[in-house]
Order: structure tokens, then sequence, then C-alpha cells
């Protein structure tokens, strides 16, 4: 009988790696939103708007570790706070941006074996995927899973800014075992994340991967048969 009934994964962590568009996606939108501001008169130099967005990327990572949702349009008002600009169009001007760089600079997927979902399924799982909103909207996430037929794999999909906390911690993951009536005990989180990244009182099996040195498929397998 399989230890292990459930089986949570993070989209960053198995599906979408992000690591090379979120930098890309970067230079876009400082190019773009220092373009617009032009041509709307704000005389705003183009390291000035760069500066702000490396504030911008600080405070994302500040308010990751401390499991502090940073949504999207939250990131929006931060940038037009820290550049001053009162100006609602503006604001939406680079709100469009920055979902139209999502579109066009979205993060690519990591080499996937099909077979795991077999395998899950075979052996009686269920299986849940979690997201931390980082840049890419949910609702571009969703699109991009869509396209790859993925969303019908998940008994259940749950983004960080529909609850409104990290899903790194205790009470994130309360709300997904009592939605889904899960058992801790019964699951397991399959990471590659450090555990600075996990809050202390977060009962949960853990199995950490290091994706270069072993496939998903084979730490899954080994977790079935264990």
């Amino acid at each position: 009988m399989n230890k292990y009934k459930n089986f949570i994964f993070e989209v960053y962590e198995s599906i979408l790696d992000d690591s090379q568009a979120f930098e890309d996606r970067k230079r876009y939108l400082v190019d773009n939103i220092h373009t617009i501001l032009e041509k709307s008169s704000f005389s705003l130099k183009h390291s000035v708007v760069a500066k702000a967005f490396d504030s911008l990327y600080n405070e994302i990572k500040r308010r990751r570790e401390c499991q502090e949702v940073f949504t999207v349009f939250q990131q929006v008002d931060f940038i037009v706070s820290t550049l001053k600009l009162n100006d609602f169009v503006i604001f939406k001007k680079i709100y469009d941006s920055y979902v139209e760089s999502s579109l066009q600079i979205s993060p690519s997927f990591f080499e996937w074996d099909e077979r795991l979902f077999d395998l899950l399924k075979e052996n009686g799982c269920r299986i849940f995927l979690v997201c931390n909103i980082l840049q890419t909207p949910a609702n571009i996430i969703r699109l991009l899973l869509k396209e790859k037929n993925f969303l019908n794999f998940f008994d259940d999909i749950v983004f960080s800014e529909e609850i409104g906390l990290g899903f790194f911690n205790s009470v994130s993951l309360d709300f997904l075992f009592k939605k889904n009536e899960i058992l801790p005990q019964e699951t397991v989180f399959v990471t590659n994340f450090t555990n600075s990244f996990y809050h202390p009182d977060l009962k949960i099996n853990i199995e950490f991967f290091d994706r270069e040195r072993k496939k998903l498929y084979n730490i899954v397998l080994d977790l079935i048969e264990s």
C-alpha cells in the first residue's frame, strides 16, 4: 500500500521555468514603460525607471521570503508610487504593459515526463498544484497550462493570490487540506526549494530534489515504491 496518497507540486518548480523570462521581462518592461512615459510627457530618465524595477524585484524577494502575496496589481502600484506618477491613465498603461509582457515573454516548460501523471493516477494518488504568483498573473499561468493540456491532470490548482498567502506555510496548506479533505500524513510536497522558504510549523512531508541530478519521474517513483 502506498505511503502517500496526495502529491503536491509548485508550478515554478515542476512545470514552468521562469528564470530567463523573468529577466527578459524586466528589460522589456523598463524599456516599454520608459517609452510610455516619454510619449506622455513625463521626463524620467531610463536609469530612474530601471532603478524603480530594481527596488520592485527586491520587494518581490522580501515578500516571497515573508510568505506575503504580491499581486501584479500591487507590483504595478509599487512601480507607479516609486516613480511618483499620480496618473490613472499611466497606471492603466503600465498595467497593460505588464500583462502583455507575460504573454510575449512567458515562462518556458521544464522537460516533462508524461508518464508522471499516469504513474500517480495508476497508483490511486491525487495530484495538486500550488503556485506562488511572482510576475506572471494567475490567468496567464492558467492559459499556459491549458495550452499544454495540463489543467485536467490536477485534482485542484490553487494560486497564492486567491487565498492571500504564500504557499510555503502552515496556514495556506491548511486551506488546501481542508478544501480537498487531505490528511497531512498521507501527503508529500515535492520541491526543490531550500528549507529557508518554509515556515517552521509546516507539518507536512517534504521531499527535496535536484533537477540536475535526478528526474522528477524517478523521484516520484521512489516515493511510491518506498
